[in-house]
């Protein structure tokens, strides 16, 4: 089988690119609200995350989301948060990063000052890999102890740093936000979570929008139209933020749903049939099956090959093709073409057929694939052309925010449930 795929081709260099600082604590126990959005979208695109998790050589290791209890709730927030743009958070499976310096900075302490901002720039550049992914189309996200800018925070509170408008992102998550009798702690780890994401697909801080979630005084998640345009808004020259979207496809769940790691033209399973040819027509990509393949039959029309289209790869706009040869081999042509020996004898939305012309009575027969951008970028907006990672330009524009202008500020779990809080996010404020 052969399948013929567009080539692109395309200069990518990255941006000069700005970083910004978030920190969240649960405040005050007067205003009551849970995570608040403007209405969802249609999702029609994915945003892959890897989660890097530092661990010090003792063993100790930074905090994740907690449970599979809370760590569900906490997905499932920021996803409502940002369906609000038609996307969806897929999480790849986390990776430890064995670090004394990346949990917190070590051998310095910085429990009184601040840790340098020039470690996130370490961390997130020289991340090794593994456990950082190289697919500049995924962001890093490294849990530590200590972010960057700030001092060793407290255990009921959050904080970030990320590049605005390019991958990368180092979080703190305290360990009493993540416990599954105290949502209001889940919602502030989610709307940080969330913040910083935004800040790699693009947005920066929202200015005095009170309601907005790039807004580090918001006590809401909203979302704009605005911000969701600056996210879809592709440089044609740079990469950006743009590159991180990933366009939501039938053949994309399909890979998603059977742990398919190759590319479309690879074959997974090792039974000579290119992913996506399994999909195209609905056979298992995980299980050599080369014995389902439709079976060339004679008939009145000659040597006929036919098969079922998979309504799936039909709705992703596939193109089914097939080419022909008569000498072993050696030449081939697209049936359907002029001089092709091959005839179309079927070509609907739910089947394929090609026949030999009289005086063959030998043939070979491959399928073609017309593959979408869509499928083949991978990434991009499922649009732009794909390019190795370039090295960022310099300088790098930093955000002010740290612990010395804006800081964290928490309010007691127990203060907080003494007013019945225990279900109920209170207001909150980021920086």
């Amino acid at each position: 089988m052969e399948i013929i795929t567009p080539v692109t081709e395309g200069l990518h260099r990255l941006w000069t690119t700005v970083i910004a600082l978030l920190c969240l604590g649960v405040l005050q126990v007067t205003a009551l609200a849970e995570v608040v959005i403007n209405s969802s979208q249609p999702v029609t695109h994915r945003v892959k995350i890897q989660p890097v998790r530092a661990v010090k050589t003792d063993g100790t290791a930074a905090t994740l989301f907690g449970g599979a209890e809370t760590e569900a709730y906490i997905k499932e927030q920021i996803d409502r948060i940002w369906s609000q743009s038609g996307l969806v958070i897929e999480w790849l499976p986390v990776n430890d990063h064995v670090s004394d310096f990346a949990y917190d900075g070590s051998p310095n302490d910085y429990t009184f000052t601040a840790r340098p901002s020039s470690h996130f720039t370490t961390l997130t550049d020289q991340l090794p890999a593994p456990p950082a992914s190289t697919d500049f189309t995924i962001i890093n996200m490294l849990f530590v102890k200590v972010v960057p800018g700030f001092t060793a925070s407290v255990p009921n509170s959050a904080n970030g740093r990320a590049w605005i408008d390019g991958r990368g992102i180092v979080v703190f998550i305290g360990s009493a936000l993540v416990d599954p009798d105290w949502e209001v702690g889940m919602d502030a780890v989610a709307s940080v979570v969330a913040h910083e994401i935004g800040h790699n697909l693009g947005l920066a801080h929202a200015g005095t929008t009170s309601t907005n979630l790039m807004n580090p005084l918001a006590e809401e998640e909203r979302v704009t139209t605005f911000q969701t345009s600056t996210i879809f808004t592709n440089d044609p020259v740079y990469n950006d933020g743009y590159e991180l979207l990933h366009v939501i496809t039938e053949y994309s769940g399909w890979v998603s749903d059977n742990g398919i790691t190759g590319s479309p033209d690879a074959d997974d399973d090792l039974d000579g049939i290119p992913n996506i040819i399994e999909f195209m027509l609905d056979l298992n990509g995980t299980v050599p099956d080369a014995t389902a393949l439709p079976t060339p039959v004679w008939g009145a029309n000659g040597l006929t090959w036919t098969f079922a289209k998979n309504p799936d790869a039909v709705s992703d706009g596939i193109g089914f093709g097939m080419q022909v040869s008569t000498d072993g081999g050696a030449t081939w042509t697209e049936a359907g073409s002029s001089g092709s020996p091959g005839t179309i004898i079927a070509d609907t939305s739910t089947q394929f057929g090609v026949a030999l012309e009289a005086g063959h009575e030998t043939g070979l027969m491959r399928i073609l694939a017309d593959i979408p951008t869509s499928i083949t970028s991978q990434g991009n907006g499922g649009g732009g052309a794909a390019g190795a990672r370039a090295v960022r330009v310099n300088p790098r524009v930093m955000s002010s925010c740290a612990d010395g202008g804006c800081g964290c500020k928490t309010v007691e779990k127990a203060a907080a449930e003494r007013f019945g809080l225990r279900k109920r996010k209170t207001a909150a404020r980021r920086r």
